[in-house]
């Protein structure tokens, strides 16, 4: 499906797939529910997104070399009621932008795993201060977190089915399932 024939039917479209796009159109796809991007697309393609497609429940920027603090304010901004929300391996992202996603109360799945610049008192503040009933999946994989903080996190999301914690670096050890 080519990008014209996008913007021609906007109300078929669930899924949208760009890889290597550097410029999301305002007028791009109205109904839009599921959108998976690729590695280039910019903070300020994923913010023109963001406030022209506030209806996004499903956003997947995994690997997406560009993505910053800025670009994670701008979802947390504009889709304050996404469900899901894959920001696997976005360097750009840092324990600013961890902590924005503390404003996003419908989170049902969220991968936030293999981010370098994340501290493990950012994910805490982010997930673990106050309930999240909607959490159910949640992927921290290669986080430096302490096993404080990952038993903090499990304590607020009582619906939590899958827990991610490998290659955690931050001491987490057989006392986080006890």
């Amino acid at each position: 499906m080519t990008l014209t024939c996008l913007t021609k039917s906007p109300t078929r479209s669930k899924t949208l797939k760009l890889l290597s796009a550097d410029l999301v159109k305002r007028d791009f796809i109205s109904l839009l529910q599921q959108v998976v991007l690729g590695a280039q697309l910019s903070k300020s393609g994923v913010d023109l997104l963001c406030q022209n497609q506030k209806s996004i429940l499903d956003l997947d920027l995994s690997l997406c070399s560009r993505m910053t603090d800025l670009a994670v304010l701008s979802v947390c901004q504009h889709l304050t009621h996404i469900k899901k929300l894959n920001l696997r391996r976005c360097q750009g992202i840092t324990e600013n932008g961890i902590r924005a996603l503390r404003q996003l109360k419908h989170l049902e799945e969220l991968n936030i795993s293999h981010l370098d610049a994340v501290t493990s008192e950012s994910v805490e503040e982010a997930l673990g201060k106050e309930p999240r009933p909607s959490l159910k999946l949640l992927n921290v994989a290669s986080l430096p977190l302490s096993w404080k903080a990952v038993v903090n996190i499990a304590a607020s999301l009582p619906n939590l089915t899958f827990l991610d914690v490998s290659m955690c670096t931050g001491g987490i050890n057989d006392k986080v399932y006890r």
